[in-house]
């Protein structure tokens, strides 16, 4: 469970400093719901397998991620930008 409440922190603290709303991340996520964003922020829930890729893109744990980009930056940028 604390590791739930680990990467909703994490999760939280990375959407905050981009300005994103919990609605405008789900999108990102490929689909996830703002209840969904607000129970894995709150620990109450982990994200299943089809989230787990692009969390960790957004959190800038990708190593595929282009280098210099925050997870802000990475999440507005033009789509071919992110394949």
């Amino acid at each position: 469970m604390q590791e739930y409440h680990r990467l909703g922190m994490q999760l939280r603290l990375k959407r905050v400093e981009a300005g994103l709303h919990q609605k405008t991340l789900g999108t990102f996520l490929g689909g996830a719901t703002q209840a969904l964003i607000m129970w894995w922020e709150s620990g109450r829930y982990m994200p299943g397998d089809r989230y787990l890729g692009r969390i960790t893109q957004f959190l800038g744990l990708d190593p595929m991620a282009p280098p210099g980009l925050c997870a802000g930056q990475w999440v507005t940028a033009a789509p071919e930008a992110r394949k």
